[in-house]
């Protein structure tokens, strides 16, 4: 799963880590507790076989309240600010060749914005099979785009470019108090680890297939 937060952590990472060195251990520890997650997660979905992720495992072992909490913060507070950051990362991309020249106006992102999301809205209760498929044409998109930013910069390092690892652990830049939101983006970027465990049941075999995925 490509996820859309790649598109707009490695911003806050870079802000609030101060310098390129600890930017990229903070990708690289932001990976590996990913990847724990990913692992403790897989354990669960092979020993719980239902669908549900993070609310079926809370009812299972908590008992229903904190399952009933944990869904609700994620309906109400969580999912609908993880929409709007990525839907105004959207409209802004989306728009901002456009204004090249000057600021782009914050009335039309969130116009953009709200397009965006009514789209999104309007083409899934109209037909499952084709958000699948815009879904699909998205991700192959992003994995080009990711692809455009990756290659040309390996491709200036190996030409001598490496002019912004010049004192790249410059204790100077260093920001410690804001690491914390370092983390925070970068946890953003990597937060589809999960995602499958919703699904368990739909999985045939998911105690094979979920730690192969």
């Amino acid at each position: 799963m490509v996820g859309s937060g790649i598109f707009i952590s490695p911003k806050g990472v870079l802000q609030n880590t101060g310098n390129v060195g600890v930017s990229l251990l903070v990708w690289l520890a932001c990976g590996i507790l990913s990847l724990f997650g990913a692992l403790s997660y897989a354990d669960l979905g092979t020993c719980i076989t239902k669908s549900g992720g993070h609310y079926i495992y809370l009812l299972e072992t908590l008992g229903p309240l904190p399952a009933f909490l944990r869904l609700w913060a994620e309906f109400i507070m969580i999912r609908p600010a993880n929409i709007a950051v990525v839907s105004l990362a959207f409209g802004r991309y989306l728009i901002e060749p456009f204004f090249a020249s000057c600021h782009v106006p914050p009335l039309a992102v969130k116009l953009v914005t709200m397009a965006g999301i009514t789209l999104a809205v309007v083409l899934n209760c109209w037909s499952v099979s084709w958000a699948a498929k815009v879904q699909t044409g998205l991700t192959v998109l992003k994995m080009i785009t990711v692809g455009l930013i990756i290659v040309p910069g390996i491709l200036a390092l190996r030409n001598g470019h490496n002019e912004n690892f010049q004192d790249s652990f410059d204790t100077s830049s260093l920001t410690l108090e804001k690491l914390p939101l370092a983390f925070y983006s970068g946890m953003f970027a990597y937060g589809g680890w999960f995602y499958i465990n919703f699904v368990t049941e739909e999985i045939v075999n998911p105690k094979k297939n979920i730690p192969q995925t």
